[in-house]
């Protein structure tokens, strides 16, 4: 009970989506024009998997979960990207194949996969450690070698990060499609409620990180004034 069976068009999906988030997690490292943040990330592999409004959603709750993390000298943040792609890929399947309520699944791949983002953000250090030491080969070499000195390409360590992140996708897509379902089918009733019930605070959790981590004095007076706002336009057009 719980198990899924999944058709030869799934399975190529998972693949084909597993492949384009490791290649868009590259521009965490290469690129750098916010195609890995997981808004912009998961929204993309949504489209891919025909759920372009379950990837935002997926997105935007990971992003503001994680919004005050960001690099700065050699500290290396959660990878939040790495669960954007998990999440999402793992919500749609989920969604096509299980008959239960979407929200519900959606907090518990989030809430699952939340600590493979701080697990990565350890094994990121590895990766940083391995391009140290190509940094220092290159000079060792670039002062043993004179004037027959070649430039050292950067491939081996996209590459590198390239399988990382795959890896990564791969091993742990493949617990949570096998795990979550059996999971999902054995938690208590209240537990069923607790998850419903979390999908409304968690992006009221995510707001009040974006509010504490933004400098600016006047931010939640604004906040607070658009909330007010839409409350009020809302029990209007009830009334109405």
């Amino acid at each position: 009970m719980g198990l899924i069976s999944l058709d030869i068009p799934d399975l190529f999906q998972i693949l084909v989506a597993s492949f384009a988030g490791a290649i868009l997690c590259l521009d965490r490292i290469l690129v750098q024009v916010m195609l890995s943040r997981p808004i912009v990330l998961a929204t993309i592999i949504g489209m891919m998997m025909g759920r372009p409004f379950t990837g935002l959603t997926v997105g935007a709750l990971i992003e503001m979960f994680w919004v005050n993390k960001y690099p700065l000298g050699t500290y290396a943040p959660p990878n939040d990207s790495v669960v954007a792609v998990l999440t999402t890929i793992t919500v749609v399947i989920l969604g096509k194949t299980m008959h239960s309520d979407p929200k519900e699944i959606l907090i518990l791949c989030i809430l699952l996969y939340i600590p493979v983002g701080i697990l990565s953000q350890k094994l990121e250090y590895l990766t940083a450690r391995f391009n140290e030491q190509l940094s220092k080969n290159a000079i060792l070499e670039a002062e043993s070698s004179g004037e027959e000195f070649q430039n050292i390409t950067p491939l081996p360590s996209v590459f590198m990060y390239f399988l990382y992140s795959l890896s990564l996708i791969g091993v742990f897509l493949t617990i949570g499609i096998l795990f979550i379902p059996w999971l999902f089918h054995i938690l208590p009733l209240f537990a069923h409620k607790a998850l419903s019930f979390a999908y409304y605070p968690l992006p009221l959790i995510g707001v009040a990180v974006v509010l504490t981590t933004n400098r600016q004095k006047k931010t939640p007076l604004y906040f607070s004034g658009v909330f007010v706002i839409a409350t009020l336009i809302n029990e209007t057009l009830e009334w109405i």
